[in-house]
């Protein structure tokens, strides 16, 4: 399902004239420029999308080794943590909020702390921070809004299969939307 639906969104991108790359169903780099310009028409993108953009690809290292990055990640965080092994959703929503643009983040590991974070808003809105159960319910996962399309949401966020990456989402499924202030 989630690749045809990238499949259709990339060919309404192209259409549009945002999206030079191949109807692949594969949202990487150039699905996620064209989502900016297309959801972000007069330019203003926001800076911790930018960012956030910039680290796809990031991805844990199988074994005893972790991936400096993702550490890095961590630092925004009084969690400490020296491992990509942990969880680390909220770490890189902190990191893309701080580092990415200056913005006070919750500085907390748990994707939760985003709960009352900033100001309601729409889950479809460009760089909203969504948040969704765990398979289990028990826990949360966070990420940024990359767009939207027939009622999914393109999440750009951290420990998405051990990477960063934009994974879909049922609009139906987001518990909180929030956007910081700015």
């Amino acid at each position: 399902m989630s690749k045809s639906l990238i499949e259709d969104y990339q060919k309404e991108l192209k259409k549009k004239n945002l999206y030079l790359g191949p109807i692949d169903g594969d949202f990487g780099i150039l699905t996620t420029v064209a989502a900016q310009q297309y959801h972000c028409p007069n330019g203003s993108v926001p800076a911790w999308m930018s960012w956030a953009s910039q680290e796809l690809g990031v991805s844990e290292i199988y074994g005893a080794k972790a991936n400096p990055r993702i550490v890095h990640y961590h630092s925004y965080t009084g969690l400490g943590a020296d491992s990509d092994e942990v969880a680390w959703c909220a770490s890189f929503v902190n990191a893309g909020l701080i580092e990415g643009a200056n913005i006070k983040g919750t500085k907390s590991a748990a994707a939760g702390s985003f709960k009352t974070y900033g100001v309601s808003c729409s889950p479809d809105k460009f760089g909203a921070i969504l948040l969704i159960p765990t398979l289990t319910g028990s826990k949360r996962h966070v990420f940024f809004c990359n767009g939207s399309w027939k009622g999914y949401i393109f999440g750009l966020g951290g420990n998405q299969s051990n990477a960063v990456n934009v994974k879909v989402y049922a609009a139906d499924k987001i518990t909180e939307s929030r956007f910081p202030i700015l």
